[in-house]
């Protein structure tokens, strides 16, 4: 298990510290206007992703472990594939709205539904417990065959945002038929997965929907340039938030297991010493960014120059986010996902809102965002803690924080202060490499921290 652990981590680090690279380096060479225009579409891909896709991990598993349903790959794809059909041509005018070439438009239709069946794949080797080839398949390979292609659009003249769809429709049409020929699906409904799937399909649809919306909004009310920045900055959260992800793999498969046995107690230990390891983990790199932004934002040069101030404000709503764990998978896990339901109408109207209220505001999407993240996310905790009484962090554990963290802001201010940029990189890497080598040895003396993932 350690071994499939480390494999896991390994892959994830991969694929995201690839797509992250790809994606600072589009937006370094492309410049800020170009790159916001392939953000732009990316956008439509997800949110017709959403229309079309009901693959949640606890719905999945809950119906391939808890239900013990050997075809659920094949309900999946039945259920999303009816949906693509339902959804393409309502679909097809409302981005055909904002975007005029109507070759773009189908791409972005097909690519949205490729990365559905892709996703529900993904699930199926994670259910299994294959943690790794799961990550491997959905998410690390088609993200080394789009930057291929696009790197290679770039290098013969083909930089543009039109080309970089195209790769990306190639990417997934490979791993689409991928798992057509692995899994064989065949058309199969079950009356049961209904009264479930509605709930999780508002979840996606209402919530997860407000981000995307967000950055066409950015884009209407401001331009390109802005909607870059927002996704850069966005970037560096997401990267941040797969550490939490690749531990949730490991846990979602127990946590089904110990909700179907009755073992409550067990959950609410997975969810503080989950909450607290990855605290541990991402909250040291989380302060150097902070420290480093305005460097970052001159290293990508003309058009970034607000990405200061989206960081700093992102960066209070995905604080929150971290401190309060895995709040959302618990509801769901625990068939309590009509609480999310609502958790996901007050987001998406609180957010809408703001940033209607905030739409000549240089920096209102963001704090539109951030508001509504923060929200979000005590709703979901005081509901958690309503029906379990469970807490993401031990008072002893807050304690035993406050004077490490405290020493880690000295440091880094201090080294915030020196002007020369060279020395601050080398520093704040020699502190990285130092904090993160205590944490090693402290896991290792201590190995029940990572107890629940093996």
């Amino acid at each position: 298990m350690r071994q499939k652990l480390i494999s896991s981590f390994s892959f994830t680090i991969l694929s995201s510290g690839l797509f992250f690279l790809f994606n600072f380096t589009l937006a370094k060479v492309l410049g800020a206007t170009e790159y916001g225009e392939i953000i732009y579409y990316i956008s439509f891909i997800n949110i017709m992703a959403l229309a079309v896709g009901i693959s949640h991990p606890s719905l999945y598993m809950g119906s391939k472990i808890g239900q013990k349903q050997k075809h659920t790959f094949s309900l999946f794809f039945t259920i999303e594939t009816l949906l693509f059909l339902i959804f393409s041509l309502p679909a097809f005018f409302i981005i055909s709205s904002f975007i005029e070439q109507i070759h773009l438009v189908l791409l972005i239709m097909c690519i949205a539904y490729f990365l559905v069946i892709i996703f529900a794949l993904g699930l199926e080797y994670n259910s299994n417990e294959k943690v790794s080839t799961s990550i491997l398949i959905s998410t690390l390979l088609p993200r080394v065959i789009l930057i291929v292609l696009f790197m290679v659009a770039i290098w013969i003249g083909y930089g543009l945002s039109e080309y970089y769809l195209y790769a990306y429709f190639c990417s997934t049409l490979l791993f689409f038929i991928f798992a057509i020929f692995k899994m064989r699906p065949k058309f199969f409904m079950e009356k049961k997965i209904l009264t479930r799937v509605w709930k999780f399909y508002l979840i996606g649809i209402i919530g997860t929907s407000f981000i995307y919306i967000a950055q066409i909004l950015q884009k209407e009310y401001g331009n390109y340039a802005q909607l870059a920045t927002l996704s850069v900055s966005l970037l560096f959260f997401a990267g941040l938030s797969l550490v939490g992800t690749v531990l949730v793999k490991f846990l979602l498969p127990k946590i089904h297991a110990y909700y179907r046995d009755g073992k409550i107690e067990k959950i609410a230990q997975i969810y503080t010493e989950n909450t607290q390891l990855i605290l541990l983990l991402i909250l040291p790199i989380l302060l150097v960014l902070i420290f480093n932004m305005e460097e970052i934002a001159i290293l990508l040069g003309s058009g970034y120059e607000m990405l200061p101030n989206f960081f700093y404000v992102l960066s209070v709503g995905y604080f929150v986010n971290i401190v309060t764990g895995m709040t959302g998978n618990l509801l769901r896990v625990t068939e309590n996902e009509h609480f999310e339901i609502y958790n996901e109408v007050v987001r998406l109207f609180l957010g809408l809102g703001l940033i209607y209220w905030l739409k000549d505001h240089s920096s209102g999407v963001a704090f539109a965002i951030s508001v509504s993240m923060i929200v979000y996310n005590l709703l979901k905790y005081m509901e958690i803690y309503y029906l379990f009484g469970f807490v993401p962090v031990r008072k002893d554990d807050i304690l035993k924080s406050v004077l490490p963290v405290t020493v880690l802001l000295l440091v880094l201010y201090t080294i915030d202060t020196i002007d020369s940029l060279w020395i601050k990189l080398i520093l704040d890497i020699f502190v990285l490499v130092a904090v993160y080598s205590m944490i090693y040895s402290n896991i290792r003396k201590n190995p029940s921290i990572i107890q629940r993932y093996r």
